[in-house]
């Protein structure tokens, strides 16, 4: 007699790995990076303290930056994404870009398979990141390259690449609070297919496409884009977001 499987959708329920990272307690509706709530990290810390938080296990030194932008790779990938239609999905443009980087990654030689090699690559891979979203903006507006500049903070960087133009400290602020928001979420869709593709042994930058991918579909990523369209439907007044709800 055949043993009967149990089908699982979506592999609900199913234990999928083990993280000391981060822990969702959906009961107190909080999430904790190695101990530190959101919370916390939004009140006393910037997002590049919290990306260096989760790389490392441990907070970095006070006035800690992120790498610069890598202007010389950056502009070679601007150079590609040039050439992609104005039309195409921002989603499937921040893939080329992704790839284009890595490419000119690969072509430096071959990367030491160490864990705080991994680390350095991503955490300077970090920045990059943002920086390119940046530059899928700029291109699908019709606008023309824009490096981020040296010594800048990150989220000033990215909103600076979007405009045109310096963001003012509450909005930079506003920024940089969101990307602490959306730093780590446990296993999620988008993270646990970079998992899939890094523990077969891919590098880096083909793992991070891979959950760039998943966060493209209307089941995982589509969020962000359907609260963005209430913003915009309900006019921006703080004051009418409840009764819009």
């Amino acid at each position: 007699m055949s043993e009967r499987v149990e089908h699982r959708p979506g592999l609900r329920d199913v234990i999928a790995g083990q993280t000391h990272i981060c822990k969702l307690d959906e009961q107190a509706s909080q999430v904790f990076i190695y101990g530190y709530s959101l919370e916390e990290l939004v009140e006393r810390y910037d997002y590049e303290a919290t990306a260096y938080l989760t790389l490392h296990g441990e907070l970095p030194p006070a006035g800690y930056r992120l790498p610069d932008g890598d202007v010389e790779t950056l502009r070679q990938v601007w150079e590609t994404l040039s050439r992609e239609p104005r039309g195409a999905h921002p989603m499937g443009l921040l893939r080329t870009a992704m790839s284009s980087y890595g490419n000119h990654a690969d072509a430096r030689g071959p990367a030491e398979l160490t864990l705080e090699a991994e680390r350095r690559a991503a955490l300077h891979l970090t920045p990059q990141v943002g920086y390119m979203v940046g530059l899928v903006a700029r291109h699908v507006a019709g606008q023309g390259w824009l490096a981020p500049e040296q010594g800048r903070g990150y989220a000033e960087n990215i909103l600076t690449l979007f405009r045109g133009e310096r963001p003012d400290e509450f909005e930079a602020r506003c920024m940089d609070i969101a990307l602490i928001l959306y730093t780590e979420h446990e296993f999620n869709a988008g993270s646990f297919g970079v998992r899939v593709a890094a523990s077969a042994h891919s590098d880096l930058y083909s793992s991070v496409i891979a959950g760039e991918c998943i966060l493209r579909g209307p089941r995982h990523g589509c969020a962000n884009e359907e609260v963005m369209k209430i913003l915009l439907d309900q006019g921006g007044r703080p004051e009418g977001v409840r009764a819009y709800l």
